[in-house]
């Protein structure tokens, strides 16, 4: 692994909404809201019109569209307001903002992002903080 080429890849929006929805621990009742989503963020699933699949460009899923909808669901996430998709109590317990991000890449996360998701945590509670941390920059990187 080469130190120049870690961790700068941005996700696609299947690999944003799989990953948010792992992180948050959430349950998974009904897909129909995520799927509608990624199409949203432009990435449908088993629907690419191009044989050569989805782009794996970051460019490609940088639109400030996009953006809206990967914060859109990450609000919606961490509030527990996803249609067919549940988070169960001991996870929304997480009052930490560190315990969204994975324990090999938390030293990675930007003091602005830690210093966000603890003035989210202060203002709108556990919920906020971890919208902030699944909506940060460091969270949208693979």
């Amino acid at each position: 692994l080469y130190r120049q080429n870690h961790r700068v890849k941005f996700k696609t929006p299947f690999e944003f909404v799989v990953s948010a929805l792992r992180a948050g621990g959430a349950e998974v009742e009904d897909g129909n809201a995520a799927e509608y989503l990624l199409e949203r963020m432009g990435q449908p699933t088993y629907r690419c019109v191009d044989p050569t699949g989805y782009d794996d460009r970051a460019e490609a899923w940088l639109d400030p569209g996009v953006l809206l909808h990967r914060w859109g669901f990450a609000l919606a996430l961490a509030h527990d307001d996803l249609d067919g998709v549940h988070v169960p109590e001991h996870a929304q317990a997480k009052t930490s903002p560190d315990a969204l991000f994975n324990p090999l890449t938390r030293d990675m996360v930007s003091e602005q992002t830690r210093n966000e998701a603890d003035a989210a945590l202060r203002r709108g509670g556990p919920a906020a903080a971890r919208a902030v941390v699944l909506g940060s920059p460091e969270f949208q990187q693979q």
